[in-house]
């Protein structure tokens, strides 16, 4: 394990989350090209969320959750979410990153 990611393991306290926008979203989309997003579909009414990930205040993953309305199921409680992107660095990867960022997005 790289000496750089020690920390990050051993203190949970390096690691944060916070609300962001798509323009950040858009960043890390670039390191993955060949993914595929609700953003992607023209059709797809969705309100998206997006989350990111910082370890020791740098970036190092993103997660983008859209929440849109089931038009079959004409009832108040008619909206559903789903998981789009969950994006992480490549030097961050394999740590449970992902995962975290998961449990955030559904918590």
């Amino acid at each position: 394990m790289s000496d750089l990611l020690t920390p990050l393991v051993s203190d949970l306290s390096a690691i944060s989350f916070r609300w962001t926008d798509s323009a950040e979203l858009g960043q890390f989309r670039s390191l993955e090209p060949t993914l595929v997003s609700v953003l992607d579909s023209p059709n797809y009414d969705a309100q998206l969320e997006v989350l990111l990930l910082e370890v020791f205040g740098k970036s190092a993953g993103v997660i983008s959750l859209a929440v849109a309305e089931n038009q079959y199921q004409p009832k108040e409680t008619n909206q559903y979410g789903r998981i789009d992107l969950v994006i992480v660095k490549p030097m961050y990867r394999k740590l449970g990153l992902g995962r975290a960022m998961i449990l955030m997005g559904l918590y």
